[in-house]
């Protein structure tokens, strides 16, 4: 089961924090590709779902699902 967590994004450069996802039962994974966040999530589709946003507002109000939850389960994706 998963627990209530934070998905922080640092800055690099700036040591920047900027909260993703706060105290939500979900997994979040995330990679950064060029100016765009990717992310396999299960947060508001228990079997999964691929969403993206912007390294500018990548909170998850701003996310957009690209692989919408489905019958089977998504677990991991790659960027390529």
């Amino acid at each position: 089961m998963p627990t209530r967590t934070h998905v922080i994004r640092l800055h690099r450069e700036t040591g920047v924090r900027t909260v993703l996802v706060e105290q939500q039962e979900a997994t979040t994974w995330c990679q950064v590709v060029g100016d765009r966040l990717y992310a396999v999530t299960n947060l508001d589709a228990p079997s999964g779902r691929v969403v993206t946003a912007d390294v500018t507002r990548p909170q998850a109000e701003y996310w957009t699902t690209i692989v919408p939850e489905s019958s089977a389960v998504i677990d991991s994706a790659l960027v390529a």
